[in-house]
């Protein structure tokens, strides 16, 4: 039986992703290699589904379609650089977000819990919102002499020169429902559905 790779997301503006691109071609001064995601496929997760048999995708759209219904649009903002687990070690470079990011927190929980529901296995790690930029490589890097104080003294230093406190918010309206093709070149990425939030809330 056919299967999709698929994830939940929230797509983003071309201007916001453009903003990530400025901020990739600041960072791109570090030293040690990194694998920086195309601007193209910079998004938001919501959820990881893995693997999903073809048929199972009308549930996946049903659960959105009343989640989405729960949520009006709200604004999200660039706040910071960071990284996973840290700077200072860093293993996946990104950008976090402010404004109304507990209409994210909300938002991704009652997706998560009614995927749950619908008997999909899912990945219970905290969910931590943000935009990643790319991730660094391990291969034939982790023993070069200096690497770690390279990682500390480049991206530390990088990350507090990137001026991004000031952005725009954007809205957010919507999420979509993607699917992730591995290729030897990257994921391609496509959306399958993209569901709008409601106008107002009915109580």
């Amino acid at each position: 039986m056919a299967s999709l790779r698929l994830f939940i997301a929230i797509n983003l503006p071309v201007e916001v992703r453009e903003a990530l691109e400025k901020v990739q071609q600041t960072l791109k001064a570090i030293t040690f290699p990194i694998k920086w995601v195309e601007p193209k496929n910079m998004h938001l997760t919501l959820d990881f589904l893995g693997e999903v048999e073809e048929q199972r995708i009308t549930l996946i759209k049903e659960s959105l379609q009343q989640t989405a219904g729960n949520f009006v649009p709200f604004n999200l903002c660039l706040e910071r650089v960071g990284a996973f687990p840290n700077l200072r070690n860093p293993r996946i470079i990104w950008v976090g977000l402010g404004g109304d990011t507990a209409k994210v927190y909300g938002l991704q929980a009652q997706i998560h819990r009614a995927l749950l529901e619908q008997g999909f296995v899912l990945d219970n790690k905290p969910f931590n919102p943000h935009l990643t930029l790319g991730r660094v490589k391990q291969s034939g890097s982790r023993f070069r002499p200096g690497l770690e104080n390279q990682k500390n003294s480049d991206l530390e230093r990088l990350a507090g020169n990137v001026h991004i406190f000031e952005s725009d918010a954007f809205e957010i309206k919507g999420v979509e429902l993607m699917q992730s093709v591995l290729t030897s070149k990257g994921p391609i990425y496509s959306e399958l559905e993209s569901i709008s939030f409601a106008s107002k809330i009915s109580y």
